[in-house]
């Protein structure tokens, strides 16, 4: 069972490591969207109507793919006050309290995210402004981020079970 673990955990901290440096990348993306708009605004008065939606698109999926990366790297918000002096298996035994949330949350968003996306891909929903996008693609992404995290929760909560007996998953 526990090289079960060990590949578990292994295989979705190298996922979530390998997502977020590539989705890093889209900053350039936004970049020579943003340009291209200040160009074609500024010399041509020539804005477009997509550029607004695009880059939210492109923020959005930054953020929600990456934030896999963000509970792998232990970046989210804590009381570090108290945290950073605590013992290994002290933090483990309190991330494990409040980790027990987390699969919760995230499977909940998943599941809704799911729902949202089928029902926006048969529908064919279209985003209500002069470009029109459609919708699916980004709360697919979205969806994603949300199993991600999720993933990543539940191999952070494996993680840290192990460092409360005093043994190492590695």
């Amino acid at each position: 069972m526990t090289e079960y673990l060990r590949i578990f955990v292994r295989s979705v901290d190298a996922l979530s490591t390998r997502i977020a440096h590539s989705v890093k990348f889209s900053v350039f993306a936004l970049l020579v969207i943003l340009l291209h708009e200040c160009f074609m605004r500024t010399l041509f008065n020539r804005p477009g109507v997509w550029v607004l939606e695009l880059t939210t698109f492109i923020v959005a999926g930054y953020f929600i793919l990456g934030g896999a990366y963000s509970v792998l790297s232990g970046a989210q918000v804590r009381m570090d006050v108290f945290y950073r002096r605590w013992s290994p298996r002290k933090k483990a035994i309190v991330d494990l309290i409040t980790f027990a949330t987390f699969p919760i949350y995230f499977g909940v968003l998943f599941w809704t995210g799911l729902e949202r996306t089928k029902w926006s891909y048969v529908f064919h929903e279209v985003s209500n402004t002069a470009w029109a996008p459609i919708q699916w693609p980004i709360k697919a992404v979205i969806t994603v981020g949300f199993c991600l995290m999720l993933l990543q929760s539940i191999s952070i909560f494996i993680k840290d079970l192990y460092t409360a007996r005093g043994r190492s998953l590695e």
